[in-house]
């Protein structure tokens, strides 16, 4: 049974489970049966969360009857490399012989390592890819799951992967339409942005370097359950430096809050140890928002970010001339 099934229509998954870890981990949990009907296995519930070095892997399961250690790995996304790595880290971390990823959709390139592992290790470890999907077997039905086999021993559906080069997930589509007019609107407001970049790693970022440094700037951002604008201090060379240019700003903390917006939910993120740390407010808002609440979402950004950049710019600039002049501090290159 696929996608195009005469009468079954698929449906964004996140109608059904709003979020990963409190919607979708914990239902996957209870209904393992599910799960075992498409990779052919009986599965118990052994741990949710399972501590994995510093990482907790969503599902630690066993096989009814032998107790073999199954571990499970799910997101309510596209396959991606970070999951990959993952999945390795903890089916090594508890010695799993059955190791099941679980994803909206496998990319080639993951769906072959799969296929590979499984031909690396024959009998001594299985590695199953499985694709979520919510699905209306009509217009008036209930959405409900369903779970599509990919890849097993011995065997890998092409039909059910991506193509090679696939185009970018919804999610990453989502935000480029997002970003793209408040980006048209930075570049030729006052005071003047003069380019912003994506974050390789984060497509819900947009950073805006500053007028001396380029990693110093200002990013409009969504995280879990906020939209962020906030101020980047990034020195890269030196975490005395970036500490140094924090705790400067800390000092007239109320006087830069009261120049932008006294009453918004702001934070002071001094990130010790690190060579970056950020300044910022925040509001209740996600990418997943209704059309007219990302709307407004996006004026509040273009609202934010050029007070931000009035009211930062100069000053920091100024702290970190006067910071470098310090001889520990020299090294420190733009």
């Amino acid at each position: 049974m696929t996608a195009f099934d005469e009468g079954i229509k698929q449906v964004d998954v996140r109608d059904l489970w709003p979020s990963e870890p409190y919607k979708f981990t914990p239902w996957l949990a209870e209904n393992l049966e599910l799960l075992g009907e498409a990779v052919g296995l009986r599965l118990e519930v052994v741990q949710q969360e399972k501590p994995i070095g510093s990482m907790f892997l969503d599902i630690l399961a066993k096989e009814a009857g032998s107790g073999t250690p199954v571990a499970i790995e799910n997101q309510l996304e596209w396959s991606d490399t970070d999951h990959m790595g993952r999945l390795l880290i903890y089916a090594a971390g508890c010695e799993a012989k059955v190791v099941i990823w679980v994803a909206t959709e496998f990319m080639y390139e993951h769906a072959q390592v799969l296929d590979q592992l499984n031909e690396w290790a024959g009998s001594n470890a299985s590695f199953y890819g499985v694709k979520v999907e919510a699905i209306k077997k009509g217009d008036d039905s209930s959405t409900e799951a369903r779970l599509l086999k990919v890849v097993w021993p011995g065997g890998w559906d092409k039909a059910l992967t991506l193509d090679p080069v696939p185009p970018p997930p919804p999610e990453v589509q989502q935000c480029e339409e997002f970003f793209r007019p408040l980006i048209v609107k930075m570049l030729g407001t006052e005071p003047r942005f003069a380019d912003s970049y994506g974050n390789a790693w984060w497509h819900r970022d947009r950073f805006f370097p500053s007028g001396f440094h380029k990693d110093i700037g200002y990013v409009a951002s969504f995280q879990s359950r906020a939209a962020c604008v906030y101020l980047l201090l990034r020195t890269w060379s030196s975490v005395d430096l970036n500490n140094s240019l924090f705790d400067a700003l800390k000092k007239d903390q109320e006087q830069f809050q009261s120049a932008i917006d006294p009453k918004a939910n702001w934070f002071w993120n001094r990130h010790s140890g690190h060579t970056f740390s950020t300044i910022g407010i925040q509001t209740s808002a996600s990418i997943n928002d209704s059309p007219d609440k990302l709307e407004e979402t996006r004026a509040w950004m273009i609202e934010m970010l050029p007070k931000f950049k009035e009211v930062f710019e100069e000053r920091v600039e100024r702290l970190l001339a006067e910071l470098r002049t310090q001889p520990e501090d020299g090294a420190d290159q733009p």
